[in-house]
């Protein structure tokens, strides 16, 4: 993490580097706080020595930040699911973008409650954020794709459609690691780090191990629970938060 604090000015290092390199090598940082370090340098090169601590103000700021984006994610879900039920073919293309866009959220939120986070698990952190970016970026793909050349193959026999499902797993891997990370290190209430994990777990399970024509309502019972555990996510987090300004 010496890099990252390299990007600070001279002046602002002499008088914050060794607090924040001590307080990085006792909590290394996640995502969200790897970009607000980031922010703070850019900061500190345009306001000097008297540039904001990031190390002091991004806690607060992400528990609120991933509330929001959990419960919008998972409000966004939802929606995607009343889409999706009506099974029409004019309607794929917008179901598409609309789960790419919710798992987009789901990104946010991950990356910003990553910093509330024990540091105990700084990889399985990383992981859970890296895998779900991965999956977003073939959601994204896989959309336009599909909205420009339709289902014609892409590579090999890989359709924009099969990139797009690539995507959904990944993200949804992701999302598993990160309830599961966060029911043993911390960083959000036990009871809705477990209700993450098993509404990723469901959600996965109903894709990869039933047939869509046979067992559809599996796969919707996966998907209302996973939704609903984002939200709960977010409920859960913005409650802790509150908690800590009380």
């Amino acid at each position: 993490m010496s890099i990252l604090i390299r990007l600070y000015p001279k002046p602002w290092r002499e008088r914050y580097g060794e607090e924040l390199s001590l307080l990085l090598e006792e909590r290394p940082p996640g995502p969200f706080d790897s970009l607000d370090l980031l922010l703070g340098a850019l900061d500190a090169h345009l306001h000097g020595v008297g540039a904001r601590d990031p190390a002091r103000t991004s806690t607060p700021r992400s528990a609120r930040l991933g509330a929001v984006a959990a419960i919008s994610g998972g409000a966004l879900w939802m929606l995607t699911l009343a889409t999706a039920v009506r099974d029409d073919q004019a309607t794929t293309g917008l179901v598409m973008l609309l789960v790419s866009l919710t798992f987009s959220m789901f990104v946010v939120a991950l990356a910003a409650l990553s910093a509330v986070q024990s540091r105990s698990h700084p990889r399985l952190v990383w992981a859970s954020f890296l895998l779900p970016a991965v999956g977003v970026t073939l959601l994204m793909g896989g959309s336009l794709a599909e909205g420009s050349v339709g289902d014609r193959p892409l590579l090999g026999d890989w359709t924009p459609y099969a990139f797009w499902m690539a995507g959904v797993v990944f993200a949804l891997l992701g999302s598993l690691l990160f309830g599961i990370v966060s029911t043993v290190a911390g960083g959000l209430t036990r009871w809705t780090a477990v209700l993450l994990s098993a509404g990723a777990f469901a959600q996965l399970a109903s894709i990869v191990a039933t047939d869509h024509a046979r067992d559809g309502w599996l796969m919707l019972v996966g998907a209302v629970a996973f939704g609903l555990s984002w939200i709960l996510v977010g409920v859960g987090a913005s409650r802790q938060e509150r908690i800590r300004e009380a």
